[in-house]
């Protein structure tokens, strides 16, 4: 019989502790099929297909891509 030795690293990840850590803002400015001008974030002026997301930083990928 043999023994397999895992050496792959699990990460464990703490749960957030939402009562001590500030979430972030994420801004997400969506267009389908193209990129948003430039020009439309001159001036401090933003495109008006921003999606913001509030979350955290240690679960901002997976809040990102179960949410778009």
């Amino acid at each position: 019989m043999t023994t397999v030795i895992s050496q792959v690293a699990v990460n464990q990840e703490k749960p957030v502790d939402r009562e001590k850590i500030c979430p972030l803002l994420l801004r997400v400015f969506c267009a389908n099929g193209r990129h948003n001008p430039i020009a439309d974030y001159t001036r401090g002026n933003v495109p008006a297909n921003e999606l913001q997301m509030y979350t955290w930083l240690a679960k901002c990928y997976e809040f990102v891509h179960k949410y778009t």
